[in-house]
């Protein structure tokens, strides 16, 4: 004669009961758990896809004495924050990289120096009284232009 065994996980009805609760509850802090990451991620995706604006320069007019630099101060919005600088500002035809914004992205400090650098082995070239465009570039875009005046 041959006996077959089967294993059953077996619980009582009241087992059953106790159980279902703590199913409920496990399930609802997941459900909340995940709903939250998704907000937060949601919120930042919606954080900046704008390009950015500048509002002003301050000063919007400097002295560039011979053999030194000026900073200017662009305040606006939508720069990239972070100590990474990952904004350039286009001064003119020429590009400073890894420029840093401050923490809520309003507000970048660069230098306007005395000569910039033409390329290649041709010495660099002196800025001369004029005025400049100056605009801002992010991973989302480039800025509107203002005009910076330079005075030697």
């Amino acid at each position: 004669m041959r006996v077959a065994f089967k294993t059953t996980l077996w619980m009582s009805s009241r087992q059953e009961r106790a159980a279902r609760p703590r199913d409920l509850l496990v399930t609802l802090f997941l459900a909340l758990l995940l709903g939250c990451a998704s907000m937060g991620q949601q919120a930042e995706e919606e954080e900046e896809t704008e390009p950015p604006t500048i509002e002003r320069l301050r000063p919007d007019s400097v002295f560039v004495a011979p053999g030194s630099v000026v900073a200017v101060t662009l305040i606006g919005s939508g720069f990239e924050h972070g100590s990474t600088g990952a904004n350039t500002v286009h001064f003119g035809r020429n590009a400073i990289r890894g420029v840093s914004a401050n923490y809520d992205g309003t507000r970048i400090t660069f230098v306007v120096p005395d000569a910039i650098d033409s390329g290649g082995e041709a010495p660099p070239v002196r800025v001369i009284t004029g005025s400049y465009p100056v605009q801002v570039e992010t991973t989302f875009g480039k800025s509107n232009v203002l005009m910076l005046r330079v005075v030697r």
